[in-house]
């Protein structure tokens, strides 16, 4: 198997993974049901779900795969009026997320770097939005920063982060990966 990973600050990464007709494992990659774990060593480098299976004229099978960020896109966020702290507001939305989807596409906030001068945000929004879209409107717009997932001791987490915190070597905005398996 081989995989090629996109890694983006800005958005959702992807990684496209491809197999051989006849690699025993075929049939259990099932598109939007599937888990795709990629570890390098013990670390865990990409965690998401297959999107779609392509073919190509050899038979060689690829699916597209989003990170497991993109599960903030399987859920709504009810209207609301939040007062309060910046994490306090990310919280909120994590519990409502939480709330509707199976254990593995729930997350546990983390370290949140972002800040605002005052300590104190007021964010209301009288129409239901995508869990993702409300992130993106009301704090990553507003105040800057990304959101990282991490994984420790089996939980994950999602922080929220002022500053990337690593190098690329290359000076772009994203890595790409191929890595055989």
């Amino acid at each position: 198997m081989l995989f090629r990973s996109q890694k983006d600050a800005e958005n959702i990464d992807s990684l496209t993974l491809s197999a051989p007709f006849n690699h025993p494992y075929l049939s259990a990659i099932r598109p939007m049901a599937s888990t795709i774990v990629c570890k390098k060593d013990d670390l865990t480098v990409f965690e998401g779900r297959a999107l779609d299976d392509g073919t190509d004229f050899y038979n060689t099978h690829t699916w597209t795969c989003e990170s497991c960020l993109a599960y903030l896109k399987d859920t709504m966020q009810p209207p609301f009026s939040y007062q309060g702290p910046l994490r306090g507001l990310l919280e909120q939305f994590l519990s409502v997320h939480n709330a509707t989807v199976e254990e593995k596409k729930q997350f546990t906030l983390g370290t949140v770097t972002v800040t605002d001068n005052n300590d104190y945000i007021s964010y209301s929004n009288s129409d239901y939005s995508v869990t993702m879209d409300a992130i993106q409107d009301k704090l990553i717009k507003t105040h800057g920063g990304y959101l990282q997932v991490r994984w420790e001791n089996g939980v994950q987490y999602l922080d929220y982060l002022a500053d990337y915190g690593r190098v690329n070597a290359q000076g772009t905005r994203s890595e790409e990966h191929t890595s055989e398996l």
